[in-house]
């Protein structure tokens, strides 16, 4: 076996008790509530997906496995894609706990707005805002901890990971030279979103905006005046938003270095925490139910327009 083969091999190797470990705890964490919510039959479920319905629920004990089998196969798939990359990402084992939260929330994304829509399930929405919050939290919980956790005990470094984790590309001190980065990513954030926000919903969604802090009618009624409101919310958020990620940069260096993933799921982030959590605290209580366009439109746009130009900002300027 020559020196290449022999590297590659041993790097395959230090993955295995990673991915075994984070696959069969979080496939028995994320098994064990469907088994209280759903009952014993919840396997036959998850069969469903590939057989259909009435097929996997009149199989028996052989769907029941087959089900058993496929949760399984998804949850070391998960683990095998996060150590995968874990590889190349040193930050996501030593990062452990931020990263996997931001990895369950993924996989929770992914399968339930991508997988079980074109499954044989044909599970498109609308969706509650109660089934969301839950589904998100527990996958955080559930299976992105675990799966991190694992990379993180058991994957081996390799000196030039050590490297890579520990000597970031980016130095941030002082806390000056974010000033520019939070303001530069704010801006060009808000702005793409509002230009998006204008051809979507008219030149009278910045009311729609001042709506969450007045109310729909004081908002739609108030002219100029809330229109000027609206704006100033929203780009007051959009700020904030580049203010909390380069804030947190400070501690965690990588979301400079590697900004393009780290601006995707801060992205998706922002939007969850924008419909799941502000808006139906606000005025317009806004609780759903969430179709699964809007839901797939908000999300890969709040990644390119918001996300990634608050980290490139960050990446660019904050060195």
């Amino acid at each position: 076996m020559n020196t290449a083969t022999q590297f590659i091999s041993e790097k395959r190797a230090s993955l295995l008790p990673a991915v075994l470990f984070g696959g069969t705890i979080a496939g028995i964490l994320d098994i064990i509530p469907a088994f209280i919510s759903y009952g014993m039959r919840a396997p036959q479920g998850v069969a469903a997906g590939l057989i259909g319905r009435s097929a996997a629920f009149q199989g028996g004990i052989a769907t029941w496995v087959l089900g058993m089998m496929l949760h399984f196969f998804i949850a070391f798939s998960a683990a095998t894609i996060y150590c995968t990359v874990g590889r190349e990402l040193r930050f996501l084992a030593h990062h452990w706990v931020v990263c996997g939260l931001f990895y369950g929330m993924g996989v929770f994304l992914f399968m339930n707005l991508v997988v079980l829509p074109i499954s044989a399930l044909h599970l498109a929405g609308p969706y509650e805002l109660r089934g969301l919050i839950e589904g998100i939290l527990g996958n955080m919980a559930e299976i992105g901890l675990p799966i991190s956790f694992g990379l993180h005990q058991f994957g081996k470094m390799t000196d030039a990971g050590v490297r890579h984790m520990n000597t970031p590309a980016y130095s941030l001190s002082p806390a000056t030279k974010l000033i520019r980065p939070i303001l530069v990513g704010g801006a060009i954030a808000g702005t793409l979103d509002k230009i998006w926000g204008f051809i979507s919903f008219g030149l009278k969604s910045p009311q729609a905006i001042a709506a969450g802090l007045i109310g729909r009618s004081a908002a739609f009624q108030g002219g100029v005046a809330t229109w000027t409101l609206g704006m100033l919310l929203h780009f007051f958020i959009a700020v904030s938003a580049a203010a909390i990620y380069c804030l947190a940069s400070r501690k965690m260096k990588f979301l400079a270095d590697d900004w393009l993933v780290c601006g995707l799921f801060f992205g998706a982030a922002v939007f969850l925490v924008m419909n799941l959590v502000i808006l139906p605290l606000s005025a317009l209580h806004l609780t759903g139910p969430y179709q699964l366009r809007g839901l797939l439109q908000g999300l890969v746009g709040h990644m390119a327009i918001v996300g990634l130009p608050i980290s490139f900002s960050l990446h660019k300027f904050a060195k």
